[in-house]
């Protein structure tokens, strides 16, 4: 009897411990939802004030400030979880273990004046990429002018962007590629401090490098093997587009390169991320219109917030949640004309469960339209897991939340759905569908090796495989290697090419646009299955289909509350992140292009060799380093503006007019 009654007492001993274990759990984790909110909005106002102001001087301190006051209390609380609650054994709820298990591990852990100089390395760099400017391209000179007015200087947006879209001058896309490049190395010794103490940070919060901790979000042991099998699978489609493009640009500039990788500049975009704005003599079909209704926005009276109201009306008609008061209120949809601003679009969740925002500089094109549908994507998906406790307030991973908007704007982009809208008069034909499909891949397939190596890149900075003297050969050995792209001249060792895109210097990863380039095929043939869609997938509209936008909400609310591929299967019934669906959606357009590229008996690829298995994938015949020259030798297009010069060849005017803007510039 005695043993049995001190089994009992010890039995309710523990039953007491473990009650009163779970309360002080609930009690923590009530206190850090509440001052938390408090604490990520004051850093999040803080640093949309920069980004909406650049020419305040105050607001980049009082930014950093706030960064190291969330990252002083973070910390706190994280110590303040493991003391209380050690590894976690003896918390019994999965959920509260996996709120617990986020809040115990801080990520960067730097003090607060090394949170402070981290803050300020980032706006630094980021203040330079946006501010500066390049003296105008003279189409009369044939040359840079640095004689106009400073005012009248080239930014990078909009300016230098529509000068690489637009133009069909190889020396001014030359120019404008270089001389934004010659900015970028303005920012290469803040980025070598930012690594070093970005890494200094990762490893004193447990991890082996800032890539290590990046990479930390997606749960996975497996990652960068996942990242690659998942390029091999896409490697065979961009390969058929890279081989149909290389042809339409060696007529357009003829004899101005003979190699199998293209020069990086004459793509119709600052990276050669995005071709969308080289269709105009690459279109399949060029006697049948493109699906552009930029032209019918205009003569509607479209303005920006129009566009804005549009895409409410989009998610609306799903059964989604609407856009509050606050959001109408507080984004800013246009680039003002009284301060410098960062026009890169971007959504905000300021964590306090009623505060989201879109910054924008929004003109009225079509191209903006699918971009707001993309960005209310984010808000969407914040408004729908505000009621998750705060550490769940985040995508399932960082690749599921860019792919919502695009999920979406798959479907907004269809001729279908505008046609629907009002804003085209279409008749579908197999020629406009391979038009259709075409302008989709200059933006979808040609982005698909770009969105995978901006990381691998920082990956290697950050784990030391390249170091400050080897950025920039690593930088083109990937492009190379992936995009099957060179760059229009011969690069410094020395020059800093990556950071001319503003995710590296702003700090954004990028692995997770590769991974939404993909999954978001995935998910929209699921809500194209739930909405009934029952023709080819690239021509589905769930517009106004409450069913497709129950499923799609049913996975938006989990925020980050359950790893990544539970939120995979929610959606699309299977775990797995594959190719399947982008395939299914390309397939006919992957066809045609075979079909082109073999009459015209062009080789593929760019003299790179790849494991034996994805080889057997690829298309034959394998190109070398350079062209046959029977495939260099074409006669000058109608858009070519005339004879050409010999590749590489760049007159000494040129090259003098430039360093003499530089100079007068920088110093």
């Amino acid at each position: 009897m005695k043993r049995h009654t001190l089994a009992s007492l010890g039995l309710i001993v523990l039953l007491v411990s473990l009650v009163g274990a779970q309360s002080n759990v609930d009690d923590f984790l009530s206190n850090f939802n509440t001052i938390g909110q408090q604490e990520y909005y004051r850093d999040n106002v803080a640093n949309w004030n920069v980004q909406v102001n650049l020419d305040d001087n105050s607001l980049p301190g009082l930014a950093a400030k706030a960064d190291a006051d969330l990252s002083t209390w973070l910390q706190s609380m994280a110590a303040q979880a493991t003391a209380q609650f050690g590894d976690l054994s003896s918390i019994n709820d999965a959920t509260k273990k996996r709120l617990l298990t986020m809040i115990q591990t801080v990520g960067l852990n730097l003090t607060a004046s090394d949170t402070i100089l981290l803050s300020t390395l980032i706006t630094n760099m980021t203040t330079i990429y946006n501010t500066n400017r390049i003296c105008p391209w003279s189409s009369v000179t044939r040359a840079p002018d640095c004689s106009v007015p400073f005012q009248q200087w080239w930014r990078i947006d909009p300016e230098m962007f529509d000068r690489m879209s637009n133009s069909r001058d190889y020396d001014e896309l030359t120019y404008v590629w270089t001389a934004w490049r010659n900015i970028s190395t303005l920012n290469k010794a803040y980025f070598q401090q930012y690594v070093d103490l970005s890494n200094k940070g990762a490893r004193q919060g447990g991890f082996k490098d800032t890539g290590d901790y990046w990479r930390s979000w997606y749960e996975s042991t497996d990652f960068k093997n996942l990242m690659d099998q998942t390029f091999q699978e896409v490697l065979p489609l961009y390969e058929e587009l890279h081989t149909y493009i290389r042809r339409k640009l060696l007529a357009q500039y003829p004899g101005k390169f003979s190699t199998s990788a293209i020069p990086a500049h004459i793509l119709g975009n600052m990276w050669a991320q995005d071709w969308t704005d080289i269709g105009d003599f690459t279109t399949p079909f060029p006697s049948i219109p493109t699906v552009d209704v930029t032209a019918q926005m205009v003569a509607q009276n479209y303005t920006p917030l129009k566009m804005f109201h549009v895409a409410d009306d989009f998610y609306q008609s799903l059964g989604l949640i609407k856009m509050n008061d606050g959001f109408w209120n507080n984004s800013m949809m246009t680039q003002p004309e009284n301060r410098s601003v960062v026009c890169h679009a971007s959504a905000w969740d300021f964590l306090n469960g009623q505060d989201f925002r879109i910054k924008m500089c929004a003109q009225v094109n079509m191209a903006d339209l699918v971009t707001i549908h993309h960005e209310m994507g984010h808000i969407e998906y914040y408004m729908q897991y505000s009621k998750q406790p705060l550490s769940f307030r985040n995508g399932a991973n960082p690749g599921f939340h860019e792919a919502i908007g695009d999920t979406m704007a798959l479907s907004v982009a269809t001729p279908q759905h505008l046609q629907k809208i009002n804003l085209l008069n279409f008749t579908s034909s197999n020629q406009q569908d391979i038009n259709f499909l075409f302008k989709q891949a200059l933006a979808k397939v040609a982005f698909l090796p770009f969105g995978y190596l901006i990381d691998l890149w920082r990956w290697s900075v950050f784990d030391g495989t390249y170091n400050s003297s080897t950025y920039n050969t690593g930088w083109w050995d990937l492009r190379t290697k992936y995009q099957g792209i060179v760059p229009p001249n011969n690069r410094p060792v020395d020059a800093f090419d990556a950071g001319s895109k503003s995710h590296v210097i702003d700090s954004t990863p990028y692995i997770r646009y590769f991974f939404s380039y993909i999954s978001q095929f995935q998910f929209y043939k699921a809500m194209c299955a739930a909405a009934n869609q029952t023709d080819a997938l690239y021509k589905c509209d769930f517009y106004q289909s409450k069913p497709a936008g129950d499923l799609f909400s049913s996975m938006l609310k989990l925020g980050n509350s359950l790893p990544w591929p539970q939120a995979m299967q929610t959606i699309t019934g299977q775990p797995n992140l594959n190719a399947s669906a982008i395939s299914e959606y390309f397939k006919p357009l992957q066809d045609w292009l075979r079909s082109e590229n073999v009459k015209a008996g062009d080789c593929y690829g760019w003299n790179q060799t790849w494991p034996a298995a994805v080889m057997s994938t690829l298309n034959t015949p394998r190109c070398g380093p350079t062209l046959p020259a029977a495939t260099t030798t074409t006669t000058t297009s109608p858009q070519s503006g005339g004879t050409s010069q010999v590749a590489g060849s760049v007159l000494i005017s040129f090259v003098m007019a430039l360093i003499s803007c530089v100079l007068a510039y920088f110093h």
